[in-house]
């Protein structure tokens, strides 16, 4: 197939989506964040009709070829070879290739089990809802004792092929005998691997998954994530789970879910759905494991440096995601996820609890020990999360900011040098981009407060308490500098530096109505309740009375949260 054929079935926005979130700039045109290059303004651009695109941060551009050549580190040949697999297209010399007959016997393979889908079937029976619609939807089979491998011999398979697709053991049993069979598809739909859960009950291990091929590597898929990108673009959230019946259950009660199989999250897990979806909610258990589990994911996002904003999701009773759904319904899940914490407060949480078990009411000696916890995962660069923990850690501890700066940059009483933290005046305020975006437009431009209060919006809708308490001074009419003589009444010193300083960096580009619909998205999710503060708290104390709260829980056990 020429070259021309190839371009004319790709659908390129499509195509690009896969690896980049992608935002209207203009008929045909549309921008993201370069998958390149690690950057927090988008400096990518494709145009779909022409199928072209440019990224100003690594100065690269050109047609689909470069980009697939460019992203997948292949020359132009490969490339070409890639788009045809990722659009189903076979030549004769690729079925002929041993990469091609692997491929073949994987898809051989899958009807094959689908040809008992209806044990599949009875199995779902007892787990989920509508089971023959989820079974012909993520295409669920069953494999019993009736030689998968005399069926692949028999069409023309050899053993050297076999042993590669990672379905049988060394002496060539299929490795899903007596188990429902699950297809792993990577990125972009294609069958890789299988997963067996066993029925019987008698297995040592409840889940089987292909071993590790050319084709698959567990550590970097994400199960069920093609079948949810449009799902995760659109609500601009994803919850990562251990278990693929938990992914299903999850997605099917309106969130999209990613599956991690049973492994530990890796960093290039992490690093991959960072690229799709801002933010990401982590499932953990509610008892000491989980909190240890949160802890070592913590440290890993920290020392990757993502930017990305993640939500410990805690399941009471310890219960995985499906039988939590099954027990109690979707609507209370759905609110679970939706009042989940992040992850940064609630590291806070876990650690005021254990260090007041050890130290009781000596406040000064709790914090000291708090903060030392943390500042190995602060001190490196002031990264969203390095500056989202500082503002937690503010009103967690009832600290002053301006203390709680002071006492990390001396840094002498936790054993740290004076120079190792920057100065205030060159941080980034502390908030998700698309809240530094709306708060960079409003300071420019006043009267686009009008627009932000016709949509029902408020300052408690922002989740970084800063940048409500700039917001709020926002009001129609005035200019500028006006709005910068009000907070300089009204911010502390270094607040307001801050303020002035990200005026005057700036923003390459300011898209205030995109910045708007994703805060009006995540608006939506929200359960009913009384409007929250930074923390998640229902906002009835006064700041003072707030101090006093957090006194109690340093002085007496309590907790308000």
């Amino acid at each position: 197939m020429e070259f021309s054929d190839v371009l004319n079935r790709l659908d390129f926005y499509e195509f690009v989506s896969t690896k980049v979130k992608l935002s209207s700039s203009g008929k045909n045109r549309f921008r993201g964040l370069s998958p390149f290059t690690s950057e927090k303004t988008p400096s990518f651009y494709i145009d779909s009709q022409s199928k072209t695109w440019y990224c100003f941060s690594s100065g690269s551009g050109g047609g689909v070829i470069d980009y697939v050549a460019k992203l997948e580190g292949l020359n132009k040949n490969e490339a070409l070879a890639f788009l045809k697999s990722y659009l189903g297209i076979s030549d004769k010399d690729d079925l002929e290739s041993e990469d091609g007959k692997i491929k073949k016997a994987l898809s051989m393979s899958h009807r094959f089990f689908l040809k008992n889908q209806e044990k599949a079937i009875a199995y779902l029976k007892s787990r989920i809802e509508n089971p023959e619609l989820i079974a012909k939807k993520y295409e669920i089979g069953f494999y019993e004792p009736d030689w998968l491998y005399k069926y692949l011999s028999e069409s023309g398979f050899s053993d050297q092929v076999l042993k590669k697709t990672g379905l049988f053991h060394d002496d060539f049993r299929c490795r899903y005998v007596n188990r429902i069979t699950i297809p792993i598809k990577n990125e972009y739909g294609h069958i890789i691997s299988f997963t067996g859960r066993d029925v019987t009950g008698s297995s040592k291990s409840k889940y089987m998954h292909g071993s590790t091929t050319f084709l698959f590597k567990k550590s970097s898929i994400l199960w069920n994530l093609s079948n949810v990108r449009k799902m995760i673009s659109e609500q601009d959230r994803v919850v990562l789970c251990e278990g693929q019946m938990d992914a299903i259950a999850i997605t099917e009660a309106g969130v999209p879910a990613v599956a991690i199989m049973g492994s530990k999250i890796s960093e290039g897990q992490l690093k991959s759905i960072s690229k799709i979806t801002s933010n990401i909610y982590m499932i953990f258990d509610s008892d000491s494991a989980g909190e240890e589990g949160l802890i070592s994911a913590f440290k890993m996002i920290s020392d990757i440096g993502l930017e990305s904003v993640f939500y410990s999701l805690v399941l009471p009773g310890q219960k995985d995601p499906d039988d939590f759904i099954r027990e109690n319904g979707v609507d209370e899940f759905n609110q679970l996820v939706d009042s989940a914490k992040p992850d940064t407060s609630h590291i806070i949480s876990i650690l005021i609890k254990k260090n007041l078990k050890k130290d009781g009411a000596n406040k000064a000696l709790v914090i000291r020990k708090i903060l030392a916890d943390l500042l190995p995962y602060m001190k490196k660069s002031y990264t969203y999360r390095a500056l989202d923990m500082m503002e937690r850690l503010s009103q967690e501890l009832g600290l002053s900011r301006k203390e709680l700066y002071e006492w990390m940059e001396s840094g002498t009483k936790f054993g740290y040098g004076k120079n190792t933290f920057q100065k205030i005046e060159e941080i980034q305020i502390p908030a998700p981009v698309y809240e530094r975006r709306i708060l960079y437009a409003l300071l420019k431009n006043s009267n686009l407060i009008n627009k932000f209060n016709g949509f029902n919006l408020s300052v408690y809708d922002f989740e970084s308490q800063f940048v409500s308490k700039i917001v709020e001074k926002v009001k129609p009419g005035l200019s500028t500098n006006e709005i910068l003589d009000i907070l300089r009444e009204s911010l502390e010193d270094k607040e307001y530096n801050k303020t002035v300083a990200f005026l005057a960096q700036g923003l390459l580009e300011t898209d205030f109505d995109t910045a708007l619909d994703i805060l009006r998205a995540k608006v939506k999710f929200r359960t009913k309740k009384a409007a929250t503060d930074f923390l998640g708290r229902p906002i009835t104390a006064t700041e003072v009375e707030f101090k006093r709260v957090v006194g109690d829980v340093v002085k007496y056990g309590k907790e308000p949260f």
